[in-house]
């Protein structure tokens, strides 16, 4: 009640006393709208690849990464594996666990090897969830900017259409495709995230009523670099650059600048001081062998390749008809590279020049830098080994150069309406242009995204367009090799010409060693990839791969030194693994049981795993931790056979000889005519003195796979616990006939026959 008696009306969030809707209120969602709208249209673009299996780094950084199994608690998933492309970039690494973990969480299918449209699909979803976010933040920046500039008045009445339209094609460029699309580089749009967010939230301090919502948006910007900090390294240039954009569109001069008495000063060192956080990740990361002046490329090399590179970019910003997804690893040479860089020079020139006079052309100065600083890190002066170029780069750079085409526009349109100012020419043209042109690029990107529905035509595309490029012909056969059925032949043929573009590289090698091993050529095989090991001891899977072939062959005792050579290199639950079957070769079970238990707690989500490392602790005397292992694989096999038989088995050793009993009859009422897991069901029987249970099922096994001397011995055994010596006899004497060398069949026959029996040896067939 008012003092007067009567009764205000309720004043709701967006409307006004009279209970009529605001019309601040209405302009906000008429904006939310618009954005929303745009963001769906965006979409549109890139549907076609929202099902692509996974392609190159995506594998061994999304598929094969075990960190990001689990998103809670977060200490894994923050520590990257080492020699990935999320090393030093724990953020990153941490949203691939929290988009596994949504995804199961709404009953998408695990992700097994990349392939699966269905499995894939949560993460490209992902991807593109934040490359709109961006959009929409970019909409705020572009628009904002223009309310608020000092340069021209007419760009506060067209700075929603403006700002819609930059929006629009910075989003459906496809040179954003493969920020988008490669789904490995979420590097590039988490980091771009929080490049536009930090600006964002700068720009809305500006802009607030009130002291405290001024810090409120201040410590988001802090918290949005740190959160970039941890992304990727082009974050270090986001303090400098909001310190330039203030200085552009908010205040008259550096001095104005420093001069505030509101305490911006010391926002700035916080902002700056993020930087700390992504010093000690660079410091702490094995991407040190990747990027810096000590990798094998030469600085000035890796800067001439550049002027290249850049001029590249800026073409395919104006006509995207040539994209590229990889450009491999060697320095460019071409004469031309030199123009590049003198052109280069002289736009560095005039953006310097411009800050001079930023009073008048501080649009062009503050989009310039922030073209070159945000290239800076990566396009520059400091060598990058894994790759001379890649359009990615260029994802936020990229708005400089539609911004500056917007500008220009009005410019144009300004001098055309001086020159004939009777003629009628209502609106912006600009936003109609940038509608026009997002139409175009929208089709070019739905294009460039079938492309990445089929793998082999990408990277066949890539051969077509840098064929010097030996890392395109290399993934290209990694191709051709994994078809069903594969083209092994033309798969070696692209790994040779990739080798003798690259000699220096043995990845080419290590590849046509696993096309000799498809092609049953073991010794080839083996003659390359210890080459390879000899070449490069730490090349990812090669000492692993040859330490199994060695295995295989018989020498257990060669392969431990290089399966511990390639765990110490690159840990893995696969190589741990096999250390534990070469250690099991040498009779070395306490050492099998520490790599199999190594294997486990690396990834426990096989149930083979749990079942072989419960199979060995029940043969070597740890029957209860066998029990839970192999309950757990059960658990999560349940039709498993072989984990049911393996679990009788240890219940046998830990004198749970009931359970064990019913766990055997249950496997073997189960079997339906399968043999192979019926030795087991009948070592738990013996196990528990049911010999006759035991004779029964291995009777059933030798019917369902005759001559099986393993079988033949165990139901050898069986008959004698028996008493049925004669039996027994015969069936150690066919076990020998069918391996004469068996010297357990010899000893089985001499204890139970005598000597006279031992010497007969085995009958003639």
């Amino acid at each position: 009640m008012s003092r007067s008696g009567k009764t205000k009306a309720p004043v709701v969030a967006d409307r006004g006393p009279t209970g009529k809707r605001d019309p601040a209120a209405r302009r906000g969602a008429s904006t939310a709208l618009a954005v929303l709208a745009v963001c769906l249209v965006a979409a549109i673009a890139y549907l076609p690849a929202m099902t692509a299996p996974f392609v190159f780094d995506d594998v061994p950084s999304i598929v094969d990464n075990v960190s990001i199994r689990q998103a809670w608690p977060p200490f894994d998933a923050l520590r990257p594996p080492k020699r990935s492309a999320f090393a030093g970039r724990p953020v990153v690494n941490y949203s691939f666990a929290v988009n596994g973990a949504v995804a199961r969480l709404a009953g998408w299918p695990a992700l097994v090897d990349g392939t699966s449209p269905d499995a894939v699909l949560p993460y490209h979803l992902g991807n593109l969830l934040l490359h709109l976010c961006s959009g929409a933040l970019v909409f705020g920046i572009v628009r904002r900017t223009l309310v608020k500039q000092r340069y021209s008045e007419r760009w506060a009445a067209s700075a929603f259409p403006v700002a819609l339209g930059v929006t629009m094609v910075w989003l459906v460029h496809p040179i954003q495709t493969e920020a988008v699309l490669y789904t490995t580089q979420r590097t590039e749009l988490l980091v771009g995230a929080c490049y536009l967010a930090a600006l964002y939230a700068w720009i809305r301090a500006w802009d607030a009523s009130g002291s405290r919502a001024a810090i409120a948006w201040r410590i988001g910007a802090v918290l949005a670099c740190l959160v970039g900090m941890g992304s990727k390294e082009v974050m270090v240039t986001a303090p400098l650059v909001i310190v330039l954009y203030d200085r552009a569109f908010r205040v008259d001069s550096w001095r104005a600048l420093a001069g505030r008495r509101d305490g911006r000063v010391w926002w700035y060192g916080l902002l700056a001081a993020t930087g700390i956080w992504r010093v000690a990740l660079s410091a702490g990361t094995s991407r040190n062998g990747t990027a810096g002046f000590a990798t094998g490329i030469h600085w000035y090399e890796y800067l001439y390749s550049q002027g290249w590179a850049i001029p590249r970019y800026l073409r395919l910003m104006v006509w995207p008809n040539d994209l590229v997804i990889d450009y491999g690893v060697r320095p460019l040479h071409e004469a031309w590279a030199a123009l590049g860089l003198v052109a280069l020079g002289v736009c560095v020139a005039a953006v310097l020049v411009a800050w001079r006079r930023a009073d008048r052309w501080g649009w062009c100065a503050f989009l310039g830098s922030w073209f070159f600083l945000i290239l800076a890190p990566s396009s520059s002066v400091v060598p990058i080994t894994t790759e001379i170029a890649a359009e990615r780069r260029v994802y936020l750079p990229l708005l400089a150069v539609v911004m500056l085409t917007a500008i220009g526009g009005d410019a144009l349109w300004t001098r055309l309406r001086r020159a004939t100012p009777r003629a009628e020419r209502p609106g912006h043209p600009v936003a109609v242009l940038m509608a026009a042109a997002s139409a175009f690029l929208l089709v070019a990107t739905f294009e460039r995204g079938r492309t990445y529905r089929d793998p082999e035509a990408l990277w066949g595309d890539a051969v077509a367009k840098v064929p010097e490029n030996p890392r395109a012909l290399e993934a290209l056969g990694v191709l051709m090799a994994n078809e069903s059925p594969p083209r092994l032949s033309d798969a070696d043929s692209l790994f040779a010409r990739a080798g003798a573009l690259d000699s220096s590289s043995v990845s080419p090698l290590y590849e046509r060693a696993l096309v000799a091993l498809a092609e049953h050529r073991g010794a080839d095989a083996r003659a390359m990839l210890e080459q390879v090991v000899r070449r490069q001891p730490d090349y990812p899977n090669a000492a692993g791969v040859l330490g199994q072939l060695v295995d295989q062959s018989g020498r257990p005792d060669l392969a431990v030194p290089l399966l511990r050579q390639a765990v110490a290199a690159q840990p893995s639950a696969q190589l741990d693994h096999e250390l534990g079957v070469a250690y099991l070769g040498l009779g070395r079970t306490d050492d099998a049981l520490g790599a199999l238990r190594t294997a486990v707690a690396l990834d426990s989500s096989p149930p083979s795993e749990l079942s072989f490392l419960g199979s060995v602790l029940a043969e070597s005397g740890h029957p209860a931790e066998a029990i839970a292992a192999l309950e757990r694989a059960l658990a999560m096999e349940p039709q498993n056979l072989r984990h049911a038989a393996r679990l009788a088995v240890a219940y046998a050793a830990a004198g749970r000889s009931a359970d064990a009993r019913q766990m055997a009859n249950a496997v073997v009422e189960r079997s339906a005519g399968n043999p192979s897991v019926l030795p087991l069901a009948a070592r738990a029987l013996m196990m528990t003195n049911d010999a006759a249970g035991a004779a029964r099922v291995l009777a059933l096994a030798d019917s369902l796979a005759p001559n099986t001397p393993d079988v033949l011995l165990a139901l050898g055994d069986a008959r004698a616990a028996l008493g049925d010596r004669a039996s027994a006899a015969q069936l150690y004497r066919r076990a020998l006939s069918l391996r004469p060398d068996d010297s357990q069949a010899k000893a089985k026959l001499g204890k139970l026959a005598g000597p006279t029996d031992a010497g007969r040896g085995p009958p003639h067939a």
